[in-house]
């Protein structure tokens, strides 16, 4: 009894070793009880690559790879996140740095305002840095061609440019004043030199013709207050 005993046990090894090659063999298993095999898959009988089971491992496939669906997800959410812009707002936004700038500018072609501010010296040049900041949102905004598909937008742009316009005449005036003024000494100081010299009578023609520009640039200031006060200060009479 105790050898027939011996004898079916032994079958009993036997048997399992041959019907279980695949669990024999080591590596760790994931939480299903299993894993893919890396190793000397041949020698276990199995494929390179090919999941199976250990201890009795269920038949539950082991988790899928969720890097897809989160990269699509994370797709979705960024495409919502983008935010468009329409035409008409891109080209305000355009205008509207332009009327900022311009309106500073505005004021520094006024007398009134520059008697104030400057007081000591209000006929003299204005802010260049507003002026070109001024400058270059206008060419910002003429570039956009968006502004020209709109009505209102391109009146703003115009009634900025308009002011753009007035500060160069101002700009203008003020440069041919400084220059009528530092004409009119030299030829002063030739004139004291020298009354009847050539240099005197090239001096004097060329302050009478300066004096002639100035005024003609005057008289294209925006603003009787500043223009009587340009006068005034390069001692041209009306």
């Amino acid at each position: 009894m105790k050898k027939l005993v011996v004898s079916l046990l032994t079958f009993t090894l036997l048997l399992v070793g041959l019907t279980t090659p695949a669990m024999a063999h080591p590596g760790r298993t994931d939480s299903n009880g299993g894993h893919t095999c890396r190793t000397n898959c041949g020698k276990w009988g199995l494929n390179y690559g090919e999941y199976h089971y250990h201890n009795g491992g269920t038949s539950k496939k082991p988790a899928t790879n969720k890097t897809t669906k989160s990269n699509t997800s994370n797709t979705v959410n960024s495409q919502k996140n983008i935010v468009s812009i329409d035409p008409y707002t891109e080209a305000e936004a355009l205008i509207k740095q332009a009327e900022s700038y311009a309106g500073s500018l505005k004021w520094e072609t006024s007398y009134d305002y520059r008697a104030t501010k400057y007081s000591n010296n209000p006929i003299s040049q204005i802010d260049m840095k507003l002026y070109n900041n001024t400058k270059k949102a206008i060419t910002a905004a003429r570039a956009n061609s968006n502004v020209t598909l709109y009505n209102d937008l391109e009146e703003r742009l115009k009634k900025v440019t308009e002011i753009y316009l007035r500060t160069q005449a101002y700009i203008d005036a003020i440069n041919s004043g400084e220059k009528l003024l530092n004409q009119f000494q030299d030829y002063q100081s030739l004139n004291k030199l020298d009354s009847n010299g050539e240099k005197t009578k090239q001096a004097y023609v060329a302050f009478q013709k300066q004096t002639q520009k100035t005024n003609t640039m005057i008289y294209r200031v925006y603003g009787k207050s500043t223009r009587e006060a340009m006068l005034k200060k390069f001692n041209i009479t009306n």
